[in-house]
Formats: structure tokens, sequence, C-alpha cells
């Protein structure tokens, strides 16, 4: 048995993995070759559990999950292996094994990107353009596949570049359900990743945990759009923790989605304007912004500039411009078709650009 494998068995059962943590490659094949007696002393736990344990090791036939994971299309990188990402592996805690369906490459420099499921119009929309603006410049964008923040910075990425998700279950069991064809894209254009093994299914203790290898994977962790008792704060403390760069891109103070966020910036955090501020960070050279590769007439400028992110009653825009109602109902619609602006039910508008 090669170390490989020996994490492979580990990886496979969770269970045994919360007692092996603190292991060390070059003792991890030896794990199943002991005495329950010498296990207890390695493990630092009694007899019992140590002969459960061996039990479980010595039961699992690694070449028949060898080839059900192959059947499944799932490679797997155990932390012994020089593949396994240098940045994962010097935080506490490094999973045993990751679980992969796509391609994990090691070369781009890697972003997390991550916030509120219960987004604004506002934090998608920077979300998705930051994501494809990083991608675009050869960043590889990582977060969470949960609704809101995390899928808008996904999509955003999958236009320009890669993205990694990671998962809280196995990577064949995606969640939440609608971004099935979402995962597909991902792991064509980047990589699907757990530490779970497949057959996984969703526990919400799972997600602290997964947060801890988005940041850990990643060099700069952004985060856009958080409640005062987000789960992006959970990634954000472990980001501390690992010693990574937190930026935050700033709300409006009367939206509870960005209370957090404005908390971290009080507290030190970096603020993320746009995706520039993240690659200047980086030390990377800034791009346009996709603002200004837009070519604006002197009234969308001017309309836009009454037009809040966070939506603008059409009867308070009419009264700021001061010109005819109808001209500017009919430039509303125009750059609503170009996507600069936003049309929401009862008559309100929100910028996109």
């Amino acid at each position: 048995m090669d170390e490989r494998a020996a994490w492979l068995g580990i990886g496979l059962n969770q269970e045994v993995w919360r007692y092996c943590r603190h292991i060390s490659d070059r003792d991890v094949i030896g794990l199943y070759t002991k005495t329950p007696v010498q296990m207890a002393q390695v493990l630092r736990v009694g007899e019992e559990t140590a002969a459960h344990i061996l039990t479980v090791l010595r039961k699992t036939d690694l070449q028949a999950q060898e080839r059900k994971l192959t059947k499944l299309g799932i490679d797997f990188i155990t932390r012994a292996e020089k593949a396994y990402p240098t940045s994962l592996k010097q935080i506490h805690d490094p999973p045993a094994v990751l679980f992969i369906k796509g391609s994990l490459q090691s070369v781009n420099q890697h972003v997390a990107i991550v916030g509120s499921r219960k987004c604004t119009e506002y934090g998608r929309m920077v979300a998705q353009e930051m994501g494809a603006a990083l991608a675009e410049a050869g960043i590889t964008i990582v977060s969470g596949m949960a609704r809101g923040i995390d899928t808008a910075a996904h999509k955003g990425a999958l236009k320009t570049g890669r993205t990694i998700a990671v998962f809280g279950s196995g990577v064949e069991n995606v969640y939440p359900p609608e971004n099935r064809e979402l995962a597909v894209k991902i792991s064509q254009a980047g990589a699907l990743i757990s530490e779970y093994p497949p057959g996984t299914s969703v526990r919400p203790l799972n997600f602290p945990a997964r947060n801890r290898i988005i940041s850990g994977l990643s060099k700069v962790l952004v985060i856009v759009e958080a409640s005062r008792k987000s789960g992006a704060l959970i990634t954000a403390d472990f980001a501390l923790e690992q010693g990574k760069d937190i930026m935050v891109v700033p709300g409006s103070v009367r939206s509870a989605t960005s209370g957090g966020c404005h908390r971290l910036i009080k507290e030190g955090a970096a603020v993320a304007e746009s995706a520039d501020d993240v690659l200047e960070l980086l030390g990377l050279e800034a791009g346009t912004s996709p603002e200004m590769q837009l070519e604006l007439s002197a009234q969308e400028v001017r309309l836009l500039s009454l037009i809040d992110y966070y939506k603008t009653h059409v009867d308070m825009i009419i009264e700021r411009d001061g010109r005819e109602n109808l001209e500017i109902l009919s430039e509303l619609t125009l750059m609503e078709a170009r996507g600069l602006v936003c049309r929401h039910a009862g008559g309100w508008y929100s910028r996109t650009k």
C-alpha cells in the first residue's frame, strides 16, 4: 500500500478522518498495520475506539472504491501528492482527500468570492461582473455553489475563464438542485471539489467546514453582501486564521445584506469597488473596468447618475431629470434593452452598470 491509497481509505470514512487529522504523511501507511493498543496511542483515543477504526480501515476495499470513483467520473488527490494545492496544505486541518470532477489546475492564482444567499440585484450584478473580470485576467474564481452571490460569481467566471465550486456534500450531489446545469458547466471549465466522498448527502454542519477550503485555496477572499449573521463571515474568520487578505464590496447603509460587510470594513478589511482593486492587491496589472468599456450617450450617462443600484422609482427619475415623461421612459426602455438598467415591478428601476 502506498500513501495515496492509505489516505484514500481515511478520506472515504469521515468518522475515521475525524480521529486522524493530525497524522503525518509519513505515518499514514503504518496505521493499517498497528495493533489496537498502538493505534490508541497514535490517535490518542481509547482502545475500543482504536479497534473500531482499524476494523473500518481494513474492511474498506480500496480497489473497489477506486473503480467506483472512475465509473462516476470522479478523480481524487490526497494531501501526500504534489498535485495537492500548496495553499490548502498549509492551513490548519487540510482535507485528507479532495474528490474532484473536472480539472484542478494549480497554476492560476485563486480568488474566492462569497456572500449572501438572499442577495440584492446589486449584489448579484457585482459578483457576476467581478467574477468575469477576474477570470478574464487569468484568476480562478473559487466559491461555494450556494444560491445568490456564489452562483453569480461562478456564472460570471464561466463567461471568461475558470471557476472552482467547493461542495459541502459529495460532488455528484449538487445543491441547490437548480444549479445542476451550472455544475456541469463548471466541471467542464474548472472543477467541482469536496472533501466528502461520493454518497455524502447535504448536511448543514458540512458547510462551515467547507468554508475553510474556499478560503484555503484562495489568496484573497472577496465578500459581496453579507448580513451580520451571514455564513460568509465564517469564511472571513477562516481567512483571517489562515492569513489571507480580505476585501469587501461596500453596499447601502440601509441594506441589511451589507451589515456584515460594513462591520468587516470597520475592522480593517480592504474595500473592493471593482476587480481592478483585487488585481492591484495581487500585484497584477489592472485592466479597463466594464463600465469604461461601454459607449454611453450623454443622456444615458445623465440618467445612470440619477438611478441607484438599490432601485429608484420612475417618478423620482423624472423629477430629477426634468424632461418630458415620454422622452425619459423611451430612453429607459432602450437602456434596459442594452442591459444598463433593470426594470422591476411597480415602476422601480436599478442600474446594472
